[in-house]
């Protein structure tokens, strides 16, 4: 089939969406079959060899019984027709055909353009693995690792001591795992390549992860496709996926879980974990810090070197992990073995023990018992209740242990508490996204959301820095001696060098050897010097920004300070200028008070000068008058002389020459002060009077100033 592989993954990614509106998902699954018809166009259809085909195309799991059910939908597209049918027997002719032009040229381009950059970036990044395959190869790997992730942890259970039932049930699980750890690691880290470019060919990527989830529903369409929109189902979390939703296990897994969490809340489901779960998440946790930091591995480890989590958070979670879970909206079950009698039929000792000795992909008892617990508990709460769909399922264990999934499901079908088309005790974390991606009514955001996050959290978890790496690195620097085993344990704690370990190495131990060590280990030193290089010149960056950013602020900051200063000036020159008129006005006024005042004083003074020189002529005529009298009544010359002397002193007077010898009538200073102070108050102009300065001259007041 590898001549099919080209156009049946053209076919697939060119499908953008499901079809919207169908209560049937068998109507988004049919459009990835048309290319494989195609090929059989004329031939009789054998249910067997499409199932077969389609498995081998889309890295699917399918049966001929899954293929017969699609039959009637072959039928209405017109790409089958009956030959002949009875109540047994039924016969079809394939009457499909690709058209010319059937792809879309565009995601002809984009496809290309994907080969282009997976293989630029496989032949600079890992020369080895790139000059082994052809670039069709190479693309075919990369589609049909995306169509396939996130399924089984296969290395994991292959570390089991019993190489009994054990194997035969990792070879059954894991058939669709057909990569080998340097294969997926090449995948999901061109894959986050792509993510961080911020690369629109992630959509396409995102778009095979579309394929995956279809491929979980269409393994069994005896399931319920209708809508859902309330549910009353109790979600447990196994303790990976609650650390996963506790934001200790990377920004990409945490996103992953809590959109399916999020969803289920939404539609009146609940979350719940076993208190025997929360103790195996503190006891991974402990394990965690009781080694060396350049030896933890694992999701957590990896986010903590990320800085994607903090330390002293996932340490408050090992300390108060109900605490910390109860924050998450999860709430804490407390049950034992021994618990509810009643409940035990539905899932006795018996059930318990057969599903003990199928866990051998624990080393340890505590966790095999742990697992059998927690899927006995499940079974026995839901009191013998059976339902093909998920969501009427009541209570529900989701992990990323597909073994686990499997394995409970077949002893609960063998010993005979579930039909084998019921819902088992425990659902993949795929799985149940699937099904909240087909029936939970998403919006088209969300919609694209899951197929998204699902395939970042895949490629995390492909790109966790592997313990045998680790060791093997470790083994050899300690044979190097005791300075270049420090070096490297140094370099393992900063996330960047660790980088590079898995790059060089592609994350396989077998690749790490004495010959390549010396590279390695010079390129993560340089790695690490180019990451202190790289914050150094941030840091730098930074401060200059900052700087400029002072600068500016201080520039602003005075400018505005000067316009305020400016405006302030202005406005009090203006407001100078107001009094200066102001002032000047009142000047003038003043001024015209004062010469009003000192014109009246000095008036004043000029009539009373008057009003006594009159007085002085008066008597002087009356003495004329008197003397005159005196002479004509008294001829004689003394009456005549003063007579003449008194007529003398009256035209003296009358001339004003007797005031300048005599100075009769002549005002002193004080008194014409006196009289200017008198009419100043009557005026209410002593204020002003005050500020001017005057003499005294020829009986007048004059202004000095």
């Amino acid at each position: 089939m590898t001549t099919l592989r080209p156009r049946t993954f053209k076919a697939y990614a060119v499908i953008e969406a499901l079809r919207s509106g169908s209560e049937d998902i068998r109507g988004a699954v049919i459009p990835f079959f048309h290319p494989l018809l195609a090929f059989m166009n004329g031939r009789t259809l054998n249910p067997a060899e499409l199932a077969e085909t389609a498995n081998d195309a889309y890295a699917w799991n399918l049966s001929s019984d899954v293929v017969e059910g699609l039959i009637p939908h072959f039928i209405d597209q017109g790409w089958v027709e009956p030959l002949e049918s009875n109540d047994q027997n039924a016969v079809y002719q394939v009457t499909c055909y690709l058209p010319d032009g059937a792809f879309h040229s565009g995601l002809t381009e984009d496809l290309k353009r994907l080969e282009n950059e997976f293989c630029e970036y496989t032949e600079k990044q890992s020369p080895l693995f790139f000059g082994q395959r052809t670039r069709e190869d190479l693309l075919s790997l990369l589609l049909r690792w995306v169509v396939s992730l996130d399924v089984y942890d296969v290395e994991q259970l292959r570390r089991t001591v019993d190489a009994g039932e054990a194997a035969d049930a990792v070879e059954k699980e894991g058939a669709n795992n057909r990569f080998n750890t340097d294969e997926q690691f090449v995948c999901a880290s061109f894959t986050k390549h792509l993510h961080s470019l911020g690369s629109p060919l992630i959509e396409i990527l995102a778009h095979v992860v579309q394929v995956g989830l279809l491929a979980e529903a269409a393994e069994d369409f005896a399931r319920p496709t209708t809508a859902v929109k309330r549910t009353t189902l109790a979600l447990y979390l196994d303790a990976p996926v609650a650390m996963d939703l506790l934001n200790i296990s990377g920004k990409e897994a945490y996103q992953n879980i809590r959109l399916i969490t999020d969803r289920v809340k939404s539609l009146g489901g609940s979350l719940r974990i076993f208190d025997d779960s929360v103790a195996e998440i503190q006891r991974n946790l402990r394990a965690l810090f009781r080694r060396p930091t350049p030896q933890r591995t694992g999701p957590t480890a990896t986010a903590i070197r990320k800085r994607e989590t903090l330390e002293n958070y996932v340490q408050e979670v090992q300390a108060r992990p109900v605490v910390a879970l109860e924050r998450a909206g999860v709430q804490v079950v407390s049950r034992s073995l021994d618990q509810f009698p009643n409940d035990h039929k539905y899932f006795d000792r018996d059930c318990y023990r057969d599903l003990y000795s199928q866990i051998q992909w624990h080393i340890e008892d505590i966790p095999r018992a742990h697992d059998a617990l927690v899927v006995t508990n499940i079974m026995r709460m839901r009191q013998g209740k059976q339902t093909t769909d998920l969501f009427e399922s009541g209570h529900l264990l989701v992990t990323r242990n597909a073994i686990l999934t499997g394995a409970a499901r077949r002893v609960a079908i063998d010993q005979a508490k579930i039909n084998r088309y019921s819902i088992g005790p425990v659902v993949h974390q795929r799985q149940l996204a699937t099904a909240i991606w087909l029936r939970a009514g998403l919006k088209d955001s969300e919609r694209k959301s899951i197929p998204l996050h699902l395939l970042l959290a895949s490629c995390e978890r492909v790109l966790q820095l592997r313990p045998d790496v680790v060791q093997k690195a470790r083994h050899i620097a300690q044979r190097r001696g005791p300075d270049t085993a420090e070096q490297l344990d140094l370099l393992l704690t900063v996330d960047r060098s660790t980088q590079v370990l898995m790059q060089k190495t592609l994350n396989t131990a077998s690749v790490v050897d004495e010959a390549m060590f010396d590279d390695v280990l010079k390129s993560m030193r340089e790695s690490l010097i180019a990451e202190k290089a790289a914050e150094f010149q941030s840091n730098l960056d930074a401060v200059r920004r900052e700087a400029e950013a002072e600068r500016a602020r201080l520039a602003r900051e005075a400018a505005l300070q000067a316009s305020v200063l400016e405006s302030q000036v202005s406005q009090a020159q203006e407001s100078v200028s107001q009094k200066e008129e102001e002032l000047s006005s009142l000047t003038n006024e003043d001024d015209i008070a004062i010469d009003a005042l000192l014109t009246f004083t000095n008036g004043e003074i000029v009539k009373r000068r008057r009003r006594s020189g009159h007085f002085v002529l008066a008597g002087a005529i009356m003495i004329d008058l008197v003397l005159l009298a005196l002479t004509i009544a008294y001829p004689s010359p003394a009456p005549a002389l003063l007579f003449l002397l008194a007529l003398l002193t009256t035209a003296a007077h009358l001339t004003g020459k007797i005031q300048d010898y005599t100075g009769y009538g002549v005002v002193t200073r004080e008194t014409a002060e006196a009289m200017l102070w008198v009419e100043a108050n009557r005026r209410a102009v002593e204020p002003k009077l005050q500020r001017v300065t005057l003499d005294f001259v020829d009986q007048q007041f004059v202004r000095t100033m």
